[in-house]
């Protein structure tokens, strides 16, 4: 028989998310603040009412998503994904956060034309 060769038709719609985790009120210590302030270290205004270390802060300044948010909007963007794949994306984007200066991962692996679709959905609603 005869192997059959892969599509070059398939892509992977990626979603990449600059966010940290806040470290208030630990870096309203003087001295501490330089060294482990991320809001400082990236030129963001650090939460108002202090992250307490549950605050999400994207690189432009503003609160981040949070993981149902981000789910929630997968599936708004890719109508096929189901919830518990929207969820399992928004996981594994925030656990990339938490290791990288940018989070990033696949939300749905699919035909060109559908991913752009997604691709452009998505960007239309923030992402």
């Amino acid at each position: 028989g005869t192997e059959a060769e892969p599509s070059r038709d398939f892509w992977a719609v990626l979603v990449h998310a600059p966010m940290g985790s806040c470290n208030m009120p630990w870096c309203k210590i003087p001295g501490l603040a330089a060294k482990i302030c991320h809001c400082q270290r990236d030129g963001v205004a650090p939460p108002a009412g202090g992250g307490g270390g549950k605050s999400l802060r994207s690189a432009d300044g503003k609160c981040a998503l949070s993981m149902v948010e981000y789910a929630e909007m997968f599936t708004e963007g890719v109508p096929v994904l189901t919830r518990a794949a929207a969820f399992k994306a928004s996981r594994a984007l925030f656990e990339s956060a938490m290791h990288n200066p940018v989070g990033s991962t696949m939300v749905i692996g699919t035909y060109k034309a559908a991913a752009d679709e997604y691709c452009e959905r998505l960007t239309s609603l923030g992402c």
